[in-house]
């Protein structure tokens, strides 16, 4: 399922380290921060951490950073089952930067 989400992206960090069974394992990570929330288990401003491929972090370059985006995301299952946001573009007053599909 894909929605489009309004959020202060802070900013973007490529993973890579080497998986027990000797592989390498790439990741991409989406930081942001959500609006001023005062709600009975939440107050303050709540980071998120998303997932984006690897690909789209050399493309986000020519973006600014901290600065609010709308993402386009996808809701998966990662590890453990938990669930996981997956940022599939960012959109910034007209420029947009999104994955070649595979």
């Amino acid at each position: 399922m894909l929605t489009k989400m309004k959020m202060n992206v802070q900013g973007v960090e490529r993973v890579r380290f080497k998986t027990d069974d000797g592989g390498m394992y790439e990741a991409g990570k989406v930081y942001a921060q959500s609006e001023y929330v005062n709600q009975p288990n939440k107050l303050g401003v709540i980071p998120s951490i998303l997932e984006c491929p690897v690909d789209i972090i050399d493309s986000l370059r020519e973006l600014h950073f901290p600065h609010e985006y709308e993402l386009e995301v996808e809701l998966r299952s990662g590890a453990k089952n938990k669930a996981v946001m997956f940022v599939k573009s960012f959109v910034e007053l007209g420029k947009t930067a999104k994955r070649n599909p595979a």
